[in-house]
């Protein structure tokens, strides 16, 4: 998770959902832990709450969402995550091909695998 998240350009993510955030109101949810939460449910194919709560109990996890401490305490109500992907609009956003590009590449750096098309770990 360490190296993953290093991988990420997190401010273009932020710039890119930032104008779907308004000034006025509640302050917003962090967008690094918003599609921090949303690869990690892809990836490891969970479901929202489950996502929050293997974040709950994961360092790793915590650290790629940019928490700077261990947090006992849920990040976000799961229902969160489906709302942020209805405001960001889930199919062919800059989060949507992140998801389909990094474990490639993750598996490029780590493994030194040729593959781009999956994560075969060659």
């Amino acid at each position: 998770m360490y190296r993953l998240a290093t991988l990420i350009d997190w401010p273009l993510l932020e710039q890119e959902f930032g104008a779907l955030y308004s000034e006025n109101g509640r302050p917003g949810i962090p967008i690094r832990l918003m599609a921090g939460l949303c690869y990690l449910s892809h990836a490891f194919k969970t479901s929202d709450e489950e996502t929050v709560r293997r974040w709950l109990e994961n360092p790793y996890h915590q650290y790629f969402c940019k928490q700077k401490y261990f947090c006992h305490e849920l990040p976000i109500d799961p229902s969160s995550l489906s709302r942020f992907r209805k405001r960001i609009g889930e199919k062919d956003s800059p989060l949507d091909a992140y998801l389909a590009i990094l474990p490639c590449a993750l598996a490029k750096l780590i493994m030194g695998c040729c593959c781009l098309t999956c994560l075969c770990f060659c």
